[in-house]
Parts: C-alpha cells; sequence; structure tokens
C-alpha cells in the first residue's frame, strides 16, 4: 500500500476517534482515559513508526561506507528509540508517574505545586511537561535538525515531517495550559470548556503528528531506499 493511502486511512481514524469522543460519551473511546482504544491506537502507531525508522536503520546502514550522505545512519536507532519509549509511554503513562513521585517526594514538588498548579495536588501529574521540559527540547531540536539534515532536497517528505513534529509540540503547549486553571474544585463550567478544548486539540496534534511523520518515513524509505 502506498504511503498516502496508509496516510489517509491514518487521518480518517484519527479524525473518526476524534468524532466519537465529543459525540457518544463512551468510556472506550475517551480521549483522556488509558488502556482504551484510542490509547491502544495510538501505541500501535507509535510502535509501527519505531519499527519503521529501525528499517531505514537497516537499509541505510548497507549505503553508509559508500554514500556520504549516511554517515548519520546509527541516529535513526535513537529516533526509533523514542518512538518506542511513546508507544510504551501512551499505555503506562510513566511521565505522569514519574511526575507525580517527583512532586511527592522532593521537597521543591511543593514550590512547584504552588506556583503553577494553584496548590492542587491532584493535578501533580500535569507538572511533567516542567519537570522533563529539557528532555522535550532536546528532543525537538534533535528530531528538527536531524529530519532536516535528512530530507532537505525531499520537500514531499521533510514537509510532512517537520508538520508531525509541529504537532506534537503543539500536542504538549496545549497540556501546559492547565498550568493556567483554578484547582479542580474551584473550575467552573467555562473551565470544563476550556480543559475539554485543550485536551481535544491536544490529543489530534499527537495522534496526527504520528500519522504525518508515519508518512514521511514511508516516502522516505520507498523513494530513496
Amino acid at each position: 500500500m502506498s504511503a498516502e493511502r496508509v496516510f489517509a486511512a491514518l487521518a480518517v481514524t484519527d479524525l473518526l476517534l476524534v468524532v466519537l469522543h465529543i459525540t457518544t460519551g463512551w468510556g472506550f473511546v475517551n480521549l483522556d482515559r488509558e488502556a482504551n482504544l484510542p490509547a491502544w491506537y495510538s501505541s500501535i502507531k507509535l510502535l509501527a513508526t519505531a519499527v519503521l525508522c529501525a528499517l531505514i536503520f537497516a537499509a541505510e546502514r548497507g549505503k553508509a561506507a559508500a554514500e556520504r550522505h549516511f554517515r548519520l545512519t546509527p541516529l535513526w536507532l535513537a529516533v526509533g528509540g523514542v518512538f518506542l519509549f511513546l508507544s510504551v509511554d501512551e499505555l503506562a503513562s510513566l511521565h505522569e508517574g514519574v511526575a507525580r513521585f517527583v512532586m511527592r517526594e522532593f521537597p521543591f514538588g511543593l514550590d512547584l505545586r504552588e506556583a503553577v498548579l494553584a496548590g492542587d495536588r491532584q493535578r501533580d501529574a500535569f507538572a511533567w511537561v516542567i519537570l522533563l521540559s529539557p528532555f522535550i527540547a532536546g528532543t525537538a531540536a534533535f528530531f528538527l535538525v536531524f529530519f532536516y539534515q535528512r530530507f532537505r532536497g525531499r520537500p514531499a517528505v521533510l514537509r510532512p515531517a517537520l508538520a508531525g513534529v509541529a504537532c506534537f509540540i503543539l500536542a504538549i503547549g496545549c497540556e501546559a495550559t492547565m498550568y493556567g486553571f483554578p484547582a479542580l474544585h474551584e473550575w467552573t463550567a467555562n473551565d470544563l470548556s476550556r480543559y475539554q478544548l485543550a485536551l481535544i486539540v491536544e490529543e489530534s496534534g499527537e495522534m496526527l503528528g504520528t500519522s504525518l511523520l508515519v508518512l514521511a518515513l514511508m516516502r522516505y524509505r520507498g523513494s530513496v531506499l
């Protein structure tokens, strides 16, 4: 199947899950829950992205000695490793668990909770954006530089790759909007509506971002390797 058809199928599935979340209220399609259909779908898609990176690494490795362009081939394993971690994290919510542990066990957790979460212990999991910001920034910069180096001169590959990274950055930004909310017990109907909107944009960004990266990687593997 062509990269374009795979992307079309993924994008339609992404949209369908968002529509079901908005219109049905069914728990197994709720984008704000774990271990349900959207979570498993996203995890499998992220795992497929990691597998694509491994296949590209294997294909490039044989050309590395002959073509200077492929001198950074081992970095595909790092890219794939990130997506493998994200696949596991999608189901296990490791980033939220780390945030809760740090906020609970380290003295600065109390100060951070008061500063950005209105003192609300129930939202400790959302502190992961701040706690992991060095890793997030470093990974985003690595992806942007590596993809540009690999795909420059191939706009049909570069554009969806960069757009995919941008979607993930948007999703993380939506998660960070939680820092502007009051404590949960003070939420109004307007706060709930704002949260739902941020959730939909965040989850849509993650799903579309992965679909765009699958498109880019399939095009690259098919046209160059």
